[in-house]
């Protein structure tokens, strides 16, 4: 889904094909490339237009050069359509583009198809499937499954609720790129802060040694 800009821009921008510095971006060039056929100009474009790079914003266009790299099979792009979809509620539709993206080892499209799973948007609810799919996106080294994972064990909602274990998940996803700065990090940092109040200094210190190993 597409909370928290500052991650889906750093997303998008990764996924950007690349233009030389102190080379100025050429519109016309880009689109006869994306007309042309070329995938990764498509998704350009697509993110271009979706966060006004260079260009006055335009969801529609965005979703026009999204949609031809998705149909391409570019992960990036099918999770941008998925993401698209969902602001308008058509979860079924976005479904099906998020399993696309999930796939191909897409880390924000696997946490965002875990999402559907997780509320039951276009498909039946299953904390466990959510659980799977947030953990997956997670070795992905996604921040924001990792915040999910740490909401699900302060709650309870795919097993008994584990202070210990929201910790460790909190901590990694204060780790995680995602949480450079923004609104992961600053959730992260509360959601600290309140661990403090349920854990002894020790079992911090723990979790913060083990949110550090590799998963």
């Amino acid at each position: 889904m597409r909370t928290g800009m500052p991650i889906a821009l750093l997303a998008a921008l990764i996924a950007l094909s690349t233009i030389a510095q102190g080379q100025s971006f050429d519109l016309k060039s880009l689109e006869n490339k994306a007309r042309a056929g070329d995938v990764l100009a498509q998704v350009e474009l697509g993110s271009r237009y979706d966060f006004g790079e260079g260009v006055r914003r335009s969801a529609k266009k965005a979703e026009h050069w999204y949609r031809l790299a998705a149909a391409g099979g570019n992960a990036h792009a099918q999770n941008s359509i998925g993401s698209m979809l969902q602001e308008r509620r058509k979860y079924d539709e976005a479904f099906t583009w998020f399993e696309k993206a999930a796939a191909q080892a897409h880390p924000h499209g696997t946490n965002n198809l875990a999402y559907l799973h997780d509320l039951g948007l276009g498909v039946p609810q299953d904390r466990l499937k959510a659980k799977e799919l947030y953990l997956a996106a997670a070795k992905l080294s996604w921040g924001e499954a990792m915040w999910n994972l740490a909401n699900m064990a302060a709650l309870g909602q795919a097993g008994p609720v584990d202070w210990f274990a929201t910790c460790v998940w909190t901590q990694r996803a204060l780790n995680s790129e995602q949480a450079v700065n923004g609104i992961l990090r600053n959730r992260a940092e509360q959601g600290m802060n309140e661990l403090k109040a349920r854990l002894s200094s020790e079992e911090i210190d723990r979790c913060r040694a083990e949110a550090n190993t590799p998963l």
